[in-house]
Parts: C-alpha cells; structure tokens; sequence
C-alpha cells in the first residue's frame, strides 16, 4: 500500500478524477432538497407533495425527486389506495395530485420529516 501513495505523491499515478463516471457532488441552489433523494418512494413522494404546498402532476414530482416516472406512477397509485395522496382530475387536464391529512401524518411519522409543523 505505501507503493501506492508514494507512487501517487511522485506523480507517477494520475490523481484527476476521471469525467462522466460517479455521483456529482455540488453546493449549487439547484440541487433538490436531501430528504427528496434519499428514503423510500412512498417518502420522497409525499415529501414533495409537502415541500410543493400545491397538487402537482406525475412528471413534476418524478423530475423533483430525481426518479423515473413509472417508478413514481406504481407508488402514487399505491398512495391512492391507502388514502395519503388524491387525485384531482378536471376533464381535459392533466391529472394532479395532492396530498391529503392522512399522507401528512404519515410523512410526520417518518424520521426525515419529523419536524414538521401541524
């Protein structure tokens, strides 16, 4: 191992890091909240809910969470069913959906968004 390093310190091993592989670490304001990246879908996707504070469309909340839109259409259809998100749907509109009391007390039970406010 102390081959490695000195090997490095000399030069004789490139130290730059390749382009295009790995995660991407940035300070930029751009990046989405933390609690939307990590933990379950069904937390990610409630918890965009709440940080939007409006109903919002399948493709919004997928593109919010950094997630892909079917994976996010199975776990708001499995929302629907256990009550914690509603759908809105006016005819000839994009279905929407919104969070409901229920899917707030379930994302307060959770450990990331604990700290929400009645």
């Amino acid at each position: 191992m102390s081959l490695f390093f000195s090997n490095m310190l000399l030069g004789q091993i490139s130290t730059e890091v390749p382009k295009g592989k790995g995660r991407i670490v940035s300070f930029a304001g751009t990046d989405p909240d933390i609690r939307l990246t990590t933990g379950s879908m069904s937390e990610r996707v409630l918890g965009y809910l709440y940080l939007s504070g409006v109903p919002c469309v399948g493709r919004d909340i997928a593109a919010g969470i950094k997630s892909n839109s079917s994976r996010v259409s199975k776990t708001l259809k499995d929302l629907i069913s256990l009550g914690e998100v509603e759908v809105i749907k006016h005819d000839g509109c994009v279905t929407e959906y919104g969070l409901t009391p229920q899917g707030l007390q379930a994302l307060k039970a959770t450990t990331v968004f604990a700290e929400l406010k009645p």
